[in-house]
């Protein structure tokens, strides 16, 4: 999921990879047009169901308000950290956090998206790799 800033660039918010599932968990964003976009970094699944046919049914479901409220739960526990990362830590703490929450991410995303998601360029984060030892060969 990425955003475009005013100059067409890609600052990427987040990685939704294998089972993932996304769907638009507040009013505002089913009902407002979306401010990001998504793509596809591998070869991807999707199936869309749209929210006019689920919503009627699982509304009825005790278990859809619990699995809301995990997700809203994940979403802000996710964003609440990340927020923490980038007003305390420098790149290299950013990057040393990413490595520890989600080891998977670096051999499976390119290096340019996450040195978006790191707020950094792919020549720093390239740098800073090779500076702790990361590069592999």
């Amino acid at each position: 999921m990425y955003y475009l800033d005013v100059d067409g660039v890609e600052r990427n918010k987040n990685f939704h990879l294998d089972g993932s599932w996304l769907w638009p968990l507040t009013p505002r964003m089913r009902n407002e047009p979306s401010a990001f976009f998504m793509a596809a970094l591998e070869t991807t699944r999707v199936w869309a169901l749209p929210m006019a046919v689920l919503t009627p049914v699982v509304h009825r479901l005790p278990s859809w308000a619990a699995l809301q409220e995990h997700a809203l739960a994940h979403l802000l526990d996710d964003k609440m950290q990340r927020e923490q990362d980038f007003l305390q830590l420098d790149a290299r703490g950013r990057y040393a956090a990413l490595l520890q929450r989600h080891p998977h991410w670096a051999s499976r995303i390119p290096l340019r998206h996450l040195a978006s998601f790191l707020g950094m360029t792919d020549v720093s984060l390239s740098r800073l790799r090779a500076k702790v030892g990361l590069i592999r060969g």
